[in-house]
């Protein structure tokens, strides 16, 4: 039986549909092209499955980035198809909608971890945590996924951690929780 995420996800990459492109040429004979229709609703509720997963998730572990390994699982799981995404331009409305979605999923993480600043600040570190996965994630996918999901995730949550904690000071329990791992 397949992981709910990797379902999740393909089920995201299955719901594209065709893009329709008016020309006033003929097309090339070897046109079939297929790429996604960014208007596609069944695109949006899959994404929507997608986020109710990654939240439930979220919920047993607030404060754990926990999204990271899920998705690092179901790209390690699913290559081709991630692949296919990050290749295609077409695919960027799909990975812009997957990057806003671990943006608001490390606005929770960020409260949950009592990371204190202005709101300017606690924004930029939502940024920084949604960029930072979207460029590993990219990286790793590129680079035929060779390295273990739960490596990669180790060394992301690692350096995030320790850039939230650069940046303005975290709770004493993120510092107590810290000890415990190390």
């Amino acid at each position: 039986m397949r992981a709910p995420a990797a379902t999740a996800l393909e089920n995201i990459a299955s719901g594209f549909g065709t893009v329709r492109i008016i020309r006033t040429e003929p097309p090339p004979s070897d046109s079939g092209l297929k790429l996604p229709c960014s208007g596609d609703s069944s695109l949006s509720s899959r994404l929507e499955d997608l986020r109710t997963l990654l939240r439930d998730h979220q919920r047993r572990a607030p404060g754990s980035l926990g999204f990271s390994l899920v998705l690092l699982e179901h790209a390690h799981n699913n290559l081709t198809l991630w692949q296919r995404i990050a290749g295609r331009e077409s695919g960027a409305f799909a990975l812009q909608r997957i990057e806003r979605l671990i943006a608001d999923l490390a606005a929770v993480d960020v409260k949950a971890l009592g990371f204190r600043g202005t709101d300017e600040q606690r924004e930029l570190a939502v940024q920084y945590i949604a960029g930072a996965f979207m460029a590993v994630l990219s990286w790793w996918v590129d680079r035929g996924a060779k390295l273990p999901p739960p490596d990669v995730d180790a060394l992301f949550r690692r350096l995030v951690m320790r850039g939230l904690q650069g940046g303005t000071s975290l709770t004493a329990r993120y510092r107590a929780a810290k000890r415990g791992a190390d």
